[in-house]
């Protein structure tokens, strides 16, 4: 419930984002001359359909976030949403970012919510 809160905290619903993003992605595909798929997409665990079959599979801004995750450790106190959150909004570029920016959110401000919801 972190990252909800923090998403809340600055007025916006953090259900949009994944489709915030995924409009990102068939934005790209339009730009290029290519109408999106019409097919349901699956989460990033890798079952349903996908050709690895492992647990996780990500993309370069993936790996980045749990990078970013891994090196901001500190103890051994639990990873929450907020903490994703707070590495997600301080990315500035990339699908993330602009999705962020299209649904009208300040990433700077939900990095701040996603940073006191964490240390809550």
């Amino acid at each position: 419930g972190t990252a909800r809160a923090a998403f809340a905290q600055v007025g916006a619903n953090a259900s949009s984002f994944g489709d915030a993003i995924a409009h990102q992605y068939d934005e790209a595909l339009r730009h290029i001359g290519i109408e999106p798929p019409t097919v349901p997409r699956h989460g990033p665990r890798g079952d349903a359909g996908s050709a690895g079959g492992g647990l996780y599979h990500t993309s370069a801004s993936g790996e980045q976030v749990m990078r970013a995750l891994t090196a901001g450790r500190k103890g051994h106190a639990p990873l929450v949403g907020a903490h994703v959150v707070a590495v997600v909004a301080d990315m500035e570029q990339g699908v993330a970012a602009r999705a962020l920016e299209a649904m009208g959110v300040d990433r700077g401000a939900l990095k701040r919510a996603a940073e006191d919801a964490a240390r809550a």
